[in-house]
């Protein structure tokens, strides 16, 4: 990597600093926290640190406030079953009151039913045929149980699980990278991204099997971190 580079992803806060030995390589070290910005908004040299230090864990959880309120707000508009809830929101249901995928009428008679005032649930115990592994289906119809066979119920699941998946990538960023600000610039750029976004707020698969995908990332990872530790302490 020539100078140039270096410096300016020290300068991001990444720990690109040329490592002396085998365990400074296994285990690159998180950069400290700069405090001057803190400083020139009038804090002392302590608190400055202290706050600095808090920005590990204040910045991705600021980062997922925002993706939160971008998810979660108006989630039951449209009112209506988009694309294919019109099949998870009805299985998940069924999963959740009879232990298995159940039959529905047409959906252009059981959809007007469900959104009606008062609400009809037009659902068979006659087993349907199933398409689909349950796991994401048993995760939407979590929200379901919460909130009733409505739009922020069939929702509310995936938006939750888009934000956490968020507040993952930022931890995730900051391991990779050595630091907190491209983490943060990591998780902020999938907080904003269009097609993260629409599938957070569509009760559809997509978005559970991406949010499982990433954790286990995040597992091996750590579980990476961790074994080069061990290797790094038993060196001689």
């Amino acid at each position: 990597m020539s100078p140039g580079w270096r410096d300016r992803l020290r300068r991001s806060g990444h720990a690109g600093a040329p490592h002396t030995g085998v365990r400074e390589r296994l285990v690159p070290p998180f950069p400290e926290p700069a405090a001057h910005l803190w400083q020139l908004l009038g804090l002392g040299p302590a608190r400055a640190q202290r706050l600095a230090k808090a920005t590990e864990w204040l910045g991705p959880l600021l980062v997922t406030a925002l993706a939160g309120a971008l998810r979660f707000w108006r989630l039951g508009r449209p009112r209506g079953l988009i694309f294919d809830e019109t099949y998870y929101a009805k299985d998940s249901w069924a999963l959740l009151h009879l232990g298995y995928e159940g039959t529905w009428p047409d959906r252009k008679i059981a959809d007007p039913e469900i959104l009606a005032h008062p609400q009809v649930i037009p659902l068979s115990d006659t087993g349907s045929f199933v398409a689909h592994p349950p796991t994401g289906k048993w995760v939407i119809s979590a929200g379901e149980w919460l909130f009733g066979l409505d739009p922020v119920g069939w929702r509310f699941m995936t938006a939750l699980l888009g934000t956490l998946s968020v507040f993952m990538l930022c931890r995730i960023g900051r391991r990779l990278f050595r630091s907190t600000f491209l983490g943060c610039l990591a998780g902020a750029l999938m907080a904003v991204d269009g097609l993260h976004l629409v599938m957070s707020r569509t009760a559809l698969l997509d978005l559970v099997v991406m949010f499982f995908v990433l954790a286990a990332f995040g597992c091996l990872l750590i579980d990476r971190d961790r074994a080069r530790a061990r290797l790094a302490a038993a060196l001689p």
